[in-house]
């Protein structure tokens, strides 16, 4: 039993904080060096994050004799399609009002909710299963 799709997602969040947190530090006059800096992370967090999703919705949905990957991975791209389309239409509405500052901290804020509690649940499940939490 490999862990490769839960590790993939946990770098994705971890490269993601890291990212929306420094543009909050990038000062308006010296923006080009930093940007170039932190900009690579969203390759890593896009990469980790479709590797991952598509490796979940391939091992959710293979049961029963069927074989389901296909669909799962288009309800996948769905929601993250909705998601993507609602992020973009509350994002904007939230810097304006907020500032860019306190948004990005937002999201990095509810992507660190969202990484404890996919770690806790992660791990609870391979307790469950008698499986070792670590990688090898």
């Amino acid at each position: 039993d490999t862990k490769g799709a839960e590790v993939l997602q946990i770098i994705a969040c971890l490269a993601y904080i890291v990212r929306v947190v420094g543009y909050t530090f990038i000062p308006k006059n010296h923006i080009v060096l930093p940007l170039l800096l932190l900009e690579p992370l969203h390759g890593v967090t896009y990469a980790c994050s479709q590797t991952s999703t598509v490796d979940f919705a391939a091992k959710k949905l293979s049961f029963g004799g069927g074989n389901y990957e296909a669909t799962g991975q288009s309800i996948m791209s769905l929601i993250r399609s909705f998601g993507s389309v609602l992020g973009l239409c509350l994002g904007g509405w939230m810097e304006d009002t907020v500032g860019p500052k306190t948004l990005y901290r937002s999201y990095a804020a509810i992507v660190t909710v969202g990484l404890v509690l996919f770690t806790i649940t992660i791990n609870m499940d391979y307790y469950r299963r008698g499986v070792k939490p670590t990688t090898k």
